[in-house]
């Protein structure tokens, strides 16, 4: 990606770290950043940033006071990645429910698990009739509802902001 930008922007001096210690010591000179993360302790060193973005879906992880009293401009990429995090979520429901972990382990082993994997307490079931409560229902709660739905399941959705909210 820094590639691409660089020869998008030639006349713009695109820099990656991936380390701590490089981060910090290109931080006063950054104007722009691209990033998972701010820490506080960091932020004054930053003199020159006039603009964050973080890949995650909301900011607020970044917002210190600091930060919002300061000039820089903070963006995200809210609705960008909800279709493939949903998507990873579901996969991870499903791998829960039929035990793929343990069935691939136990293939891995090359032992035949079917006893192993019915017996107990967590027996793999099916999600059809089941209800799967989303806490956090913005785009990416949303697309997860929907994808958890078509799989037969009852969805209820909780977002944030109605949760100190008394019911009728």
């Amino acid at each position: 990606v820094p590639d691409r930008i660089a020869r998008a922007f030639p006349t713009v001096r695109v820099v990656q770290s991936r380390d701590g210690e490089a981060f910090v010591k290109l931080l006063p000179e950054a104007t722009v950043l691209y990033t998972w993360s701010m820490p506080r302790r960091h932020l004054a060193r930053a003199a020159k940033l006039k603009w964050l973005h973080t890949a995650e879906g909301g900011v607020d992880r970044l917002l210190s006071p600091e930060l919002v009293k300061s000039k820089i401009v903070v963006t995200n990429c809210a609705g960008v990645t909800h279709d493939s995090v949903a998507d990873h979520a579901t996969g991870m429901v499903l791998s829960l429910s039929r035990r793929l972990a343990e069935s691939r382990d136990l293939q891995r082993q090359r032992v035949w698990g079917r006893d192993l994997l019915w017996s107990g307490d967590r027996v793999p079931f099916a999600l059809t009739g089941k209800t799967a409560l989303v806490v956090g229902f913005g785009s990416i709660g949303a697309a997860i509802g929907r994808r958890l739905k078509a799989c037969g399941m009852t969805v209820v959705g909780l977002r944030a902001k109605d949760a100190d909210k008394t019911p009728p």
